[in-house]
């Protein structure tokens, strides 16, 4: 018995029972079809759009909904405070529950998508 190994391919045969020439074309015709399973999967790949939604969306967010930026929910002396600069660890605990709450609305609940290229 000989052994032809192939990617993902063994082929086993007898030389006395099975021509070279058939033994070939089957060689020739698995080979063909790895290539149009490879070919297939590339184009479908490249049809595939990259959906930057989620990256525009969150860092859009992440930049409005940064504690002290534009505004600070729990405040240091007020229940929201306006453009001053500072921050604490609830404070940054309410705006995460927020940014988790908008992202989700909007990438999830609303199926926002941004397609490019």
């Amino acid at each position: 018995m000989s052994f032809i190994t192939l990617p993902n391919v063994v082929l086993t045969f007898t030389i006395t029972y099975i021509d070279k020439a058939s033994v070939s074309i089957y060689i020739l015709c698995t080979i063909y079809s790895v290539l149009i399973t490879i070919y297939e999967e590339k184009k479908e790949r490249k049809n595939i759009m990259a959906d930057w939604a989620p990256v525009l969306i969150g860092v859009l967010l992440f930049v409005l909904l940064t504690p002290g930026l534009l505004f600070q929910l729990p405040g240091k002396g007020r229940a929201v405070e306006f453009n001053n600069f500072q921050t604490s660890g609830v404070s940054i605990c309410v705006h995460t529950i927020i940014f988790f709450g908008l992202i989700t609305i909007l990438l999830i609940a609303v199926g926002i998508s941004i397609n490019i290229g």
